[in-house]
């Protein structure tokens, strides 16, 4: 089998994989076989499988950071649109004047009015404020400190709940 072949067959298996197939039917045998099975009987050296793996991680990698730029732009677009929308409700408003009520075939457009309380925003204003018209907000959150108990536990100490486990992580450079 050629290079070409091997790196060919590799790719496809990889993009059933990407794709959310875990296993595949033999066209010749109409056997049933994982996609794990396939690509450990590609004739590939170990080093060249995890140089092609390599490869498609870093693939994986740059489509999702594409993805989320492109998630980000949209966001920024959607804001954009909503700012526009409120810029043309306040022209609407200022355009109505006295009218309190428009009907079109298509809409209709009431103008109401609400109350709104103005309230002051700096801290040393809320302050001035007499106590009964506070809103006094606490939010307590209790985490672990892991450097903490790591430290507490590799002196012996014991600790409900509590141990070391050792992590592989892969890292690609």
């Amino acid at each position: 089998m050629t290079l070409y072949e091997i790196n060919e067959q590799f790719s496809a298996a990889m993009g059933m994989y990407e794709a959310g197939v875990d296993e595949v039917v033999d066209t010749e045998t109409g056997e049933v076989r994982s996609l794990a099975d396939i690509l450990n009987e590609l004739h590939i050296s170990r080093e060249e499988k995890i140089e092609n793996t390599v490869k498609f991680i870093k693939n994986l990698r740059a489509d999702s950071e594409s993805a989320r730029a492109e998630a980000s732009n949209l966001i920024e677009r959607a804001d954009r649109f909503d700012k526009k929308a409120e810029q043309l409700e306040a022209y609407l408003l200022s355009q109505l004047g006295d009218c309190k009520k428009l009907e079109t075939p298509l809409y209709t457009v009431k103008v109401r009015t609400s109350k709104s309380t103005c309230c002051p925003t700096d801290e040393e204003a809320i302050q001035r404020l007499p106590e009964g018209f506070w809103n006094i907000k606490t939010t307590v959150k209790v985490t672990p400190d892991k450097k903490a108990i790591k430290a507490a536990l590799e002196k012996g100490e014991k600790l409900e709940g509590c141990s070391i486990v050792e992590n592989k992580r892969l890292s690609i450079s």
